[in-house]
């Protein structure tokens, strides 16, 4: 985390703009709805799990991906809107 932080400060002092923090502080603020709910983080190591596991053209993998972006997106609505 610390070198892609420091990445993302170095970015956005070239960009002179705090845009990159703000992605940076979303993405982790993401992280951090999802780990508040152990359930919610066990569904989304599964799908992760498998979809590493699975081929890409295996009928499953279109639906574990689904998954993902499900929780992902609740996940980060739930940080920007900086509700329980």
């Amino acid at each position: 985390m610390t070198s892609e932080q420091d990445a993302i400060f170095a970015m956005a002092a070239e960009s002179n703009s705090f845009a990159p923090i703000a992605m940076f502080q979303l993405k982790w603020a993401t992280v951090i709805e999802i780990q508040r709910s152990p359930g919610v983080a066990r569904r989304l190591r599964a799908a992760e799990d498998a979809a590493q596991s699975l081929d890409k053209d295996h009928p499953k993998w279109r639906a574990v991906m689904g998954e993902i972006c499900k929780i992902m997106q609740a996940a980060r609505a739930e940080a920007i809107s900086g509700r329980p």
